[in-house]
């Protein structure tokens, strides 16, 4: 069984594999594109911004998803809540969704829990936003030497917080 072309049965062979190839990138694409529109509809519902205000938060959103575990979902939904709850953009606003975005993977809670309370409780304290993503790292370590989650221990930190300024300070 020679057939007319030799080694037709190669290419055509070949050429499905090609077409396999490109069906699934294609397919991938559409995924990725709708993922990111998912990840910019969050951005802008929690933001109201438009126009050039919009696409200057979808391309810090872009910058941080190029090199973040997380989903364009999970980015847009904490940059917009972010940017609505403490007025944040440019690159201080990608460094202050980054940290919160770490501290929820770390302690695998609920970033959009986390948010609202850790927001809240810089905001009472006094912590400036610009130092914000530092002081992560100690409402982090103090959640693990009381034995809480960070959600749990923000939680307490706003609702008893009036109480504890006086004798505690944040450094």
């Amino acid at each position: 069984q020679n057939g007319i072309v030799p080694g037709l049965g190669i290419v055509l062979k070949l050429a499905g594999l090609v077409a396999g190839v490109t069906v699934g990138l294609g397919a991938a694409t559409l995924a990725m594109g709708a993922e990111a529109s998912k990840g910019y509809s969050e951005l802008a519902n929690r933001t109201g911004a438009y126009g050039a205000q919009l696409d200057g938060l979808q391309s810090n959103m872009r910058h941080l998803a190029a090199g973040s575990q997380n989903s364009f979902a999970e980015i847009g939904s904490a940059m917009g809540q972010l940017s609505a709850r403490t007025g944040q953009t440019g690159k201080d606003l990608e460094g202050l969704t980054q940290s919160e975005l770490r501290l929820a993977r770390v302690t695998g809670e609920d970033v959009n829990q986390l948010i609202p309370l850790t927001t809240r409780m810089f905001g009472d304290w006094g912590i400036a936003t610009d130092q914000q993503s530092s002081k992560m790292d100690l409402l982090y370590r103090a959640s693990q030497q009381a034995g809480v989650g960070v959600t749990d221990l923000s939680r307490l930190v706003v609702q008893f917080g009036e109480a504890l300024q006086p004798v505690c300070k944040i450094s």
